[in-house]
């Protein structure tokens, strides 16, 4: 079961909102989850780390009720000043410990992207030597297709002159179809 965080750690919080090398390490998520997020690393974090910190914050806390028992505002404010000295560590630490955990996160996703960018230079390089393969021949298949296209124009050109003897043939049996058919008319 999770506690419920202390004033501390809430103040905690708010100045680890306010840092903006925090925040912009979760700008991918929503502000919801962003806060969210954020305060379950620091739960966690403040887990982790209170146990250090309780003795001290328990005798500290401790002398500040003696102090204050006594009326003693001189050592009432020395003790004060001390236990938030002692929150600053803490706070400090916790923020260390976050901002760690979240380079760890950046490092293992930019080994992921440039192992992915790896890849994809590995197969860019492989296609380039395929196609540098492919292509060398490219100015002899030039060459072999204008090599063709002249052969298909000789081509043309020599049925065209096989067809000429013939097209005169054709025009004078026209003109002779021409001529009888005007005869008939009239």
């Amino acid at each position: 079961m999770e506690s419920t965080p202390s004033y501390t750690c809430v103040l905690v919080w708010q100045n680890i909102q306010a840092h903006d090398d925090l925040g912009q390490n979760y700008m991918h998520f929503d502000a919801r989850e962003d806060k969210d997020t954020m305060k379950k690393d620091l739960s966690l974090v403040w887990k982790e780390l209170n146990p250090h910190y309780a003795t001290k914050h328990a005798s500290l806390q401790a002398r500040l009720e003696l102090s204050m028992a006594v009326n003693d505002t001189e050592e009432t404010a020395h003790l004060g000043e001390e236990k938030r000295l002692l929150n600053q560590l803490l706070y400090e630490a916790c923020k260390k410990k976050i901002l760690e955990k979240i380079e760890q996160g950046n490092m293992h996703e930019k080994d992921k992207r440039l192992k992915e960018l790896q890849g994809l230079t590995a197969l860019h390089a492989a296609q380039k030597s395929v196609l540098a393969t492919q292509l060398a021949p490219f100015p002899e298949l030039i060459q072999s297709c204008e090599d063709q296209y002249t052969l298909f124009v000789q081509s043309v050109q020599q049925e065209f002159q096989n067809i000429e003897p013939h097209e005169q043939t054709l025009e004078s049996f026209r003109g002779d179809t021409c001529a009888n058919s005007r005869k008939l008319l009239t």
